[in-house]
């Protein structure tokens, strides 16, 4: 998430509405004649619950993108783009991104228009924000030049297939539920990323309603917040070691509890009949933006908690910004 502090908001606005910027000026969008009708589709790397990748920039040759709904920004390393032309806008030295972890935000150093290609396809041009290697998580087992983030699932349709292993980009106003038996999702799609409402029922009988944010970047099932501990009987802190993880902003502890069943998003998606496992925060995992600081969207996307790729992994996802939902083809435990 990106941070600004508020007494610079007013000045922020009058610099934007003085640039001149149209709709035809948005981050992500077509260079020429639109993306063939037909859907790209490229082949996706699955390293440690995290996806993966590979587009050639016309500047900087092959990348390794990380696909991170997560992540508000589509990021850009610093060690890629530094032979390259990057722009520095007034602003930039106010802004920081943050993310799971108990370390210090991430400044950012500029920003870069990729133009990104997947074989013969036309290029897509993408505004990428420029930051030191360490704000695009390292150590994920897998090269990382810069994270594909939810600006990017505003703009375009996409389908992420973790059987077939394939990343699938068309146009949005050709964007289509998957073939086949599937399920439509209707949560609360903002500019920070998708929520969906959602019941938990642990396994000591606790049932909780939360609002989830749909997170690729995320290896677990579920990351809850640590406000929710006293609910999961967890105390606010413990005496014992807890479990490791390191996020954009550093590092961070959870601990193991067990949930019985979960449903998304009114009952048309539901993980029961056996018991999984989640994850809940200690102290210090998960930022905390404030509304007036940060803007009502930031202080909600993360409140309840992350839902990840361990949970994400059964199902295939297809992001339509058209209509602001999703559509999730099951192999096995979902029911329509």
């Amino acid at each position: 998430m990106r941070h600004i502090p508020i007494a610079l908001l007013a000045c922020l606005i009058l610099a934007e509405s003085l640039s001149g910027r149209s709709a035809a000026q948005m981050p992500f969008q077509a260079t020429g004649s639109k993306l063939p009708e037909t859907r790209i589709s490229l082949p996706m790397k699955y390293v440690q619950r995290h996806l993966f990748v590979e587009l050639d920039d016309d500047a900087l040759g092959p990348l390794q993108f990380m696909i991170d709904t997560g992540a508000e920004n589509s990021l850009l390393s610093l060690s890629k783009a530094q032979n390259a032309k990057v722009e520095s806008h007034l602003f930039d030295r106010f802004y920081s991104i943050s993310g799971l972890g108990s370390g210090k935000s991430t400044k950012i150093r500029g920003h870069f228009r990729l133009s990104l290609r997947a074989g013969n396809s036309k290029p897509v041009t993408v505004e990428a924000m420029v930051v030191d290697r360490a704000g695009v998580a390292p150590g994920l087992g897998h090269p990382i030049d810069g994270v594909l983030g939810w600006d990017f699932f505003e703009h375009w349709c996409v389908r992420l297939d973790y059987e077939a292993r394939r990343m699938e980009i068309s146009e949005p106003e050709n964007c289509s539920p998957p073939k086949g038996a599937y399920t439509t999702l209707r949560g609360k799609w903002t500019s920070e990323g998708m929520l969906l409402p959602s019941t938990l029922i642990l396994a000591n009988g606790r049932t909780l309603r939360l609002q989830l944010h749909l997170d690729t970047g995320c290896d677990s099932t579920l990351l809850l917040n640590p406000r929710l501990r006293n609910a999961a009987g967890l105390a606010e802190t413990p005496s014992t070691r807890g479990n490791a993880g390191r996020g954009m902003s550093g590092s961070y502890s959870t601990d193991t509890v067990t949930g019985r069943e979960l449903v998304l998003a009114g009952g048309y998606l539901r993980w029961s009949g056996r018991s999984f496992t989640l994850l809940i925060g200690r102290a210090g995992s998960f930022s905390e933006p404030h509304w007036w600081l940060d803007g009502f969207g930031e202080a909600a996307i993360n409140r309840d908690g992350l839902l990840g790729n361990q949970l994400l992994e059964s199902e295939s996802w297809t992001f339509d910004p058209v209509h602001r939902q999703v559509y999730v083809r099951s192999r096995s435990t979902s029911k329509r």
